[in-house]
Formats: C-alpha cells, structure tokens, sequence
C-alpha cells in the first residue's frame, strides 16, 4: 500500500528525517500527536502539497514523490474542509468527478448520501450547513471518486462527543463497504482506539508504532509521550533497601529484574489498569499499595477517583466503574487497597524510540 523509506522533510526550521511508514491496504491508519508535532505536514508531504527532501514514498509499488497531485490516487478532508461555498452540496460532491476519467458512479453517490444522512441536503447551500453537516459533505466529496488512499485530517475535532461518535460510525460502515485504505490525523485517543486498525504516535519528529489490528495498545517509555496519551500516574522506585517505599514493592510485588543496577528507575501505569482488592494478592508480581480517597469524577465511562498513597503520599489517578464504586464504597476520605500487576508496568527512559 502506501511505503514511506527514510523520507525527510522540511518547512521552514521544521526538519522531518528518516520517516519510515508503511501502512497496509484497506485499513485505517490512525496518527496520534500534539499540536505542532507535523501531523499535517506529513498528509501534505503524501498528498504532494509539500516537497520530499529525501527518501522514497510509494502507492500500491508506484513512486509518487516527483509525482504531480491529481496523479497520485489520493484523496484528501482537510481541516478546513474548503467546500466551495458558492455550489449546492450535491455540486460540491460532484465536483471531483468532472476531473476524473471514469463515468460518475451514481449508485456509489446514492449509497454515500445514504450511510452520511445527507440525502435531504443535496440542494442547500454550504453556507446554511451545520458543522456536523459540513464535515459530511466533505467526507462524501473525497469518496465519490474511488481513489486508493483516503487522508483525514482531524475531521471531527470541531464537533461535540455525540456528533463526532455518530460519525465514527458512519466512517467505519463506509470503510469497510468500500474497502478504503485510510490514513487519519487526530489528538483524540478514544477516536484512534474506535476507528483504528493501526495507531501510530509522532513526537518528537520520530513515529512509533502503539498498536496493530486491534492488539491492545503499546504505550511508549517516552513520559511526554506517555503523558499525551493520557497516562498519569509515575512512580520512582527506589534501589535503597532501608527505604520503606522499596521494601513494600519489591518484598514479593515488583520483580527485582526491573530495578536492574540502577540507582532508581521510574515506571508508569495507566488508571485502567488499577485494581480494587480487599488484600494483598501474594500469588501476583506487582504494585499494591493502599491510598486514601481525594477526588471522584464522573466520566464518560465511569468514575475517574484521585487517591494518595499512605507511605510515599504520590496521587494516582484510578480508572473505577460505577458497579465498583458502590461495591467498595469509593467515598471520599476512605482508605482502601489497590494493585497493579507487573505486566501493566511502563518502564520509562528518555526517549522515544524511532
């Protein structure tokens, strides 16, 4: 599908180097990243917008880095959308199909229509569009001609949770009726984990990969990294064993081949991944500790409960469903125990890994 080998890029004092991508046919490619870390810069870079400075980029074993952009058999949603406000939305659809040298597909446009809800709109103008119809429109214009890579970029960031999961539905049925190979930008973790058959993490101008159809995700041992995927709770461990902190972990929690020779080591674990218990579990290698109940949040899946360790007074942050709350009588100023097992440990260092 689409091979990117050693490619570098530049705009201005931005630098790209050695970006290496290759990404599967009929599946969605999911790129995670912060503001600023050259997400768009790099749909450009594939769509033909900006140049390669070096490196080798192809489509379905076809070089596309000298190739000109109506060449490439590439379609593009970009932030902005850019509908042409002075057509009709079923104009606007329509549009690239006057440049393409197949015959319009109408049964392809009718069942898009379909599954995007945007039948009733077909004659009004993009100016009385809401938001959420906009980003239809847009998304129905970039499939009406059967190109083999799809790029989105951010498409849903603008709208509300309900809108924006509605439409992840809808990208998902298309996607797997037409078979599309997609490449998507997002900041949204809950939006790559719905929509992704692969994710990835640019940073720091390199590309992790986090995780491959469908597998559970592989964080990074990159705390900035880990900190924009939204793990939040750090623990040093320290190697002193007159240390009541590394007494209690490693007397039968933490295997010893994790602190290695080093003075201390810092590890990570996601609220996830945070078990409730009455007692310890001796059976399990890992983290138990007891904390006191600080804050209780509701989020969208549960209840999001701060709590601050006994002995070395750190806060964690404990991912806890409504039925466990209540079960364990989560309230706050209440001590209770909790666990991590060792497979859940991140083990940090200070970079992240091309």
């Amino acid at each position: 599908m689409l091979n990117l080998n050693d490619l570098s890029i530049q705009k201005g004092d931005f630098l790209f180097e050695e970006i290496n991508l290759h990404l599967e046919n009929s599946k969605i490619h999911i790129l995670l990243g912060p503001s600023g870390s050259g997400k768009t810069l790099l749909l450009e870079t594939i769509l033909g917008i900006n140049p390669v400075a070096l490196g080798q980029m192809s489509l379905n074993g076809v070089s596309i880095e000298e190739m000109p952009i109506e060449s490439r058999s590439i379609s593009y949603v970009p932030q902005d959308l850019c509908l042409f406000p002075h057509l009709k939305v079923k104009e606007n659809i329509l549009f690239s199909c006057q440049f393409s040298k197949k015959k319009t597909d109408w049964k392809r446009f009718e069942r898009l229509c379909e599954i995007l809800q945007i039948k009733n709109l077909l004659g009004r103008s993009i100016s009385n569009l809401s938001g959420g119809e906009k980003q239809r429109v847009a998304i129905a214009r970039a499939l009406m001609v059967d190109e083999d890579l799809l790029l989105l970029d951010e498409p849903f960031s603008s709208l509300h949770e309900k809108l924006r999961q509605d439409l992840w539905q809808q990208l998902k049925e298309i996607q797997k009726e037409f078979q599309l190979s997609i490449l998507m930008v997002t900041h949204d973790l809950d939006e790559a984990l719905f929509l992704g058959d692969f994710l990835y993490l640019m940073m720091d101008q390199k590309i992790e990969v986090l995780s491959q159809n469908d597998q559970k995700i592989h964080y990074p041992s990159n705390k900035d990294a880990l900190q924009f995927l939204g793990v939040k709770n750090f623990l040093v461990l320290p190697c002193l064993q007159d240390n009541p902190l590394a007494r209690l972990i490693c007397n039968q929690r933490v295997n010893g081949d994790l602190l290695l020779d080093q003075e201390e080591v810092e590890i990570a674990f996601h609220s996830n991944d945070v078990v409730i218990c009455r007692e310890i579990p001796l059976k399990d290698s890992g983290y138990f500790f007891e904390a006191k109940v600080t804050q209780i949040c509701q989020s969208t899946h549960g209840f999001l409960v701060m709590v601050q360790e006994s002995i070395s007074k750190n806060h964690y942050e404990v991912f806890v469903t409504k039925s466990d709350l209540s079960k364990y009588d989560l309230l706050l100023s209440s001590t209770h125990q909790f666990f991590v097992s060792k497979n859940n440990f991140i083990l940090l260092n200070e970079s992240m890994e091309s």
